[in-house]
């Protein structure tokens, strides 16, 4: 978690012009997407972005959403090189499973086949 002072710094330094990447995480599941704002204009009680977002800066909560929704920091490389392992990895278990015909493969392979695949799938 972000400190308050931090926060506050980052938000007090956005001018219209700078863009940063954040995750944004679904209600369900663990895959976050990667999003990018950019702020487009800036008045002493608000900061607008360009996808219809806007804060107030006194505390960097999202104007007609809930009272308690912030602004997300961005994210650091690392986050991002996670979010990207996760979508990769989610992306290749759904390839695998659209190229699964389990009628071939119950056709076709033996029953100490199929337990070397689960030993290799789930070790």
């Amino acid at each position: 978690m972000i400190q308050a002072d931090v926060y506050k710094a980052w938000l007090d330094s956005l001018k219209p012009g700078d863009s940063y990447v954040y995750l944004l995480y679904p209600r369900h599941g663990d895959i976050p997407s990667i999003k990018k704002r950019t702020v487009e204009r800036r008045t002493a009680a608000h900061i607008m972005f360009d996808d219809g977002a806007r804060v107030r800066t006194s505390d960097g909560k999202i104007v007609g959403a809930d009272g308690w929704i912030k602004l997300k920091y961005p994210a650091t490389e690392e986050e991002l090189q996670d979010a990207k392992n996760k979508r990769n990895t989610s992306r290749l278990l759904q390839d695998v499973r659209d190229s699964l015909d389990t009628r071939e493969i119950t056709r076709n392979l033996s029953i100490t086949q199929l337990q070397q695949i689960m030993q290799i799938l789930k070790p």
